[in-house]
């Protein structure tokens, strides 16, 4: 059996591929798990069999309706304008409805979106793609959303059945190239990807412009400590910086930084290793990952294949970050990926590397101060999730170097003395 996780889920006897967004009983566009024991509804697509106008009552879409609705979010007033248009789309010989679809966070424009819906001779609604951009000041920042039937392996699926019923499930997204094995899956509508490069330029430009001095090509060669307090660091050129606070954030490294002045970090390394095929066409929007075997598959926006999960690399030189990649790790991703979205198949490998990875003992982070030393703060032994952790970590670190409500019971559990280890 195979389960896929992330931004998508799948569970199945042999292979894994199968619908993005999925959604169950009456709740029309929800994202959810496929159940196995559930009865699944899913019409064949005639581009003969549809009519003019929606008026399923579940979901009625008649020209000229629009409707509001505004919600209190963690991020401000969230208001959202959704607008029956009259224009119309031909795709896959179907004229579809044309809805817009408005955000509005605190009064300005955050997603910009027109979807496509038609719907058939037994009322079934179908959704055909969107056209979606993402925006920020005014900037359109992303399209990633975007979509339409029809175009590469894309194929409509059902939003809404005529008679929807507790139980029964349907197909509203696919994400087709998925191995047909597949008997469900786990939807994650509110994970995203980033690229790990961009993503820390990103955020360091932002730390410059609010005033952070960033030094790149830099060592740490040691803590600086006087009277049980870290005074500074000591850089690999010889030069020392003085500091009233110091973040320890060095990843596999961490240890032998602290165990300088004493301080026993529990924490072992592991070289994991990551696999990038040659570009090939967009065919998979979702990040996927599997319960039982390891899988990590994203497609980048040039359209290679990323290929992670944890599948292991050599480490020959500790200190100088350096590896040997195993014929059979490699061998034994790209076939756990071929094998769930077998279109990665069609590209070849073109680039593989490992990283470096800490990981505690029980597989949670270390994050916040080291009893018996001021002026010290520690984050590492992420386990491999560091990268989605990183700007939680970053808001609790400031709070904490700076006196600030530090938000402990978030992090309460992951203090340093949770192993019993002492400094």
């Amino acid at each position: 059996a195979i389960g896929l996780l992330t931004a998508f889920a799948l569970l199945g006897p042999t292979g894994c591929d199968s619908p993005s967004p999925t959604a169950t009983g009456t709740d029309a566009g929800a994202d959810s798990a496929v159940l196995t024991d559930q009865k699944t509804a899913n019409p064949p697509f005639d581009a003969a069999a549809f009519v003019a106008g929606i008026d399923n009552p579940y979901l009625p879409l008649l020209l000229g309706t629009v409707f509001h609705y505004r919600s209190e979010t963690p991020d401000g007033l969230e208001t959202n304008d959704v607008a029956v248009t009259r224009d119309s789309k031909r795709i896959l010989g179907v004229d579809v409805t044309v809805v817009h679809d408005q955000v509005f966070l605190d009064g300005e424009l955050s997603e910009d979106t027109f979807d496509w819906f038609a719907q058939d001779t037994e009322g079934n609604v179908w959704y055909f793609g969107e056209d979606s951009k993402e925006i920020e000041d005014g900037q359109v920042v992303s399209t990633e959303g975007s979509w339409e039937a029809g175009v590469g392996d894309n194929e409509p699926g059902i939003i809404m059945l005529a008679h929807p019923k507790v139980g029964l499930a349907y197909h509203q997204e696919l994400a087709p190239g998925i191995a047909p094995g597949c008997l469900g899956g786990v939807h994650a509508p509110d994970d995203g990807q980033a690229e790990a490069v961009p993503a820390t330029e990103a955020f360091a430009a932002a730390a410059r412009r609010l005033g952070a001095r960033v030094e790149e090509g830099v060592g740490v060669r040691a803590l600086v400590v006087e009277t049980g307090r870290v005074v500074g660091v000591e850089r690999g050129d010889g030069a020392r910086e003085a500091c009233d606070v110091a973040i320890v954030a060095a990843g596999a490294w961490s240890a032998t930084l602290l165990g300088g002045i004493g301080v026993t970090l529990p924490i072992e390394t592991r070289p994991l290793q990551m696999l990038l095929t040659a570009p090939g066409a967009p065919a998979l929007r979702p990040v996927l990952g599997a319960f039982d075997r390891r899988l990590s598959l994203k497609q980048l926006d040039d359209g290679a294949y990323l290929i992670g999960g944890g599948w292991p690399a050599r480490v020959t030189d500790h200190a100088g970050n350096r590896y040997e990649m195993l014929d059979e790790s490699v061998r034994a991703s790209l076939e756990t990926a071929r094998a769930v979205f077998p279109p990665v198949a069609e590209y070849a490998l073109a680039r593989s590397w490992a990283g470096l990875e800490a990981f505690t003992p029980d597989d949670l982070p270390i994050l916040g101060p080291v009893p018996g030393i001021s002026g010290l703060l520690v984050a590492a032994g992420f386990s491999g999730h560091g990268f989605a952790l990183s700007p939680m970590i970053g808001d609790i670190l400031a709070r904490l170097a700076l006196g600030r409500d530090t938000l402990e019971s978030l992090w309460k559990d992951l203090r340093y003395d949770r192993f019993g280890v002492r400094s």
